[in-house]
């Protein structure tokens, strides 16, 4: 189940591009990256 990331531990920069997080069985954490808002916000040729 993704977790929303709180918004202490990221950067104003960084928060819209991820869309949370999710923890792994062996206890890592893993950043949800939300692909669309990154394709958004790349330079148009």
């Amino acid at each position: 189940m993704i977790q929303p990331l709180p918004r202490t531990t990221v950067s104003p920069q960084l928060a819209p591009f991820l869309r949370g997080y999710w923890w792994k069985a062996g206890g890592d954490m893993l950043a949800v990256l939300d692909g669309e808002a990154i394709v958004r916000a790349m330079p148009q040729p």
